[in-house]
């Protein structure tokens, strides 16, 4: 799961076409990003006690 973000915000900021936006921008979709990212892993985690509860 980490592996596969890491290398798709890689290839976000490797992409020549992506070069073209501003770098205040792509520093904010960065920031959304990995936002996300901890939101994923934290709802993740809560399911996964809340099964293994029950």
């Amino acid at each position: 799961m980490r592996a596969a973000i890491a290398i798709s915000s890689i290839v976000v900021f490797r992409n020549p076409y992506l070069a073209k936006v501003s770098r205040a921008t792509s520093m904010m979709l960065s920031l959304i990003f990995s936002l996300m990212v901890l939101l994923f892993d934290y709802f993740g985690s809560k399911v996964q006690k809340m099964i293994s509860i029950e």
